[in-house]
């Protein structure tokens, strides 16, 4: 949950101080880190995770299933505290 004080306001932008599970490299370790996350976009949401779960998804990532040499944040099967529903995937554009 965030904390009074650790939304910064940058040029009419919010970035929301958060904390995440972070895989840096194929193999790494994973590791809790405090990143920075920039505010929604007009098309987007902000949901305020209380929980996220690390599935067979985010262990096949750890194993390097995913050829991307990008870092990524794992946990997408989130609870939160608004009424939506949180999917890791590409949108198709069309619903």
């Amino acid at each position: 949950m965030l904390k009074p004080g650790s939304i910064e306001i940058h040029s009419d932008v919010k970035v929301y101080k958060i904390r995440a599970a972070v895989l840096r490299q194929k193999g790494g370790p994973l590791k809790i880190e405090s990143l920075e996350l920039e505010g929604p976009r007009d098309d987007e949401v902000l949901v305020r995770l209380v929980a996220s779960g690390i599935c067979h998804t985010d262990i096949d990532f750890c194993d390097g299933w995913d050829e991307s040499d990008q870092a990524v944040v794992l946990g997408h099967e989130g609870a939160g505290v608004e009424r939506v529903a949180v999917f890791w995937g590409r949108s198709c554009k069309m619903c």
